[in-house]
């Protein structure tokens, strides 16, 4: 009854009791809002209703709390999926860049994922992405934070991802270059109608079912 709407924190507790858990044991960890994190858990039980299968992917996973946050969604939910972790870690020498061996402790160790489920591949996404297999994605978080990284998620990931399913770029009114390069990319795609703003940074789509 309330998972399509987003409550105040302080009731979440009462109406998301089970989302109000996963927010309390990631919150610290992840770079996201909790609003953010309310209208991530949105899509994914959009999906859920109209039974629409496929994995997530995330794009830029940091210091792995967003990683979690999906890993624990998908733990709650009754349509099996599977989680892709994509990111530089380390190698892109960015402060606050996360260390790939912390990213695995925190993923495989502290929180218990199976690798069969939690997918963590270390590398520059130009490098990477192009052997993504051509599973169908059912939620694309890119959390990139520039323009050439962003284009290149969606070039590589957008042909999997399923009719009504979900991209959301999460740095859209951070930098001002990954908004340009995402107004192009619906443009060139006759989307630029569907995208739509949450909160400061964030913005989505969700995919045309034909």
């Amino acid at each position: 009854m309330f998972d399509n709407l987003i409550l105040p924190n302080k009731l979440l507790p009462i109406f998301k009791p089970e989302l109000h858990g996963i927010i309390r044991e990631t919150r610290a960890i992840a770079m996201i809002s909790r609003n953010r994190m309310q209208n991530l858990h949105r899509m994914i039980k959009a999906l859920e209703r109209d039974g629409i299968e496929g994995d997530i992917v995330e794009t830029g996973v940091a210091k792995g709390g967003s990683g979690v946050f999906f890993g624990m969604l998908i733990g709650a939910s009754p349509m099996p999926r599977e989680l892709w972790l994509y990111d530089a870690f380390e190698l892109y020498g960015k402060e606050g860049a996360g260390v790939y061996d912390d990213v695995h402790t925190l993923i495989y160790e502290t929180f218990g994922f199976g690798d069969n489920t939690v997918h963590l591949i270390k590398g520059f996404f130009q490098d990477t992405l192009g052997a993504h297999p051509s599973r169908p994605i059912a939620l694309l978080h890119v959390d990139a934070d520039n323009g050439e990284a962003i284009r290149c998620c969606v070039d590589a990931l957008y042909q999997y991802v399923v009719g009504r399913g979900w991209v959301v770029f999460d740095n859209y009114g951070h930098a001002q270059e990954v908004a340009d390069e995402v107004n192009r990319w619906v443009s060139d795609l006759g989307l630029s109608d569907d995208l739509k703003r949450f909160g400061s940074t964030q913005a989505y789509l969700r995919k045309p079912a034909s």
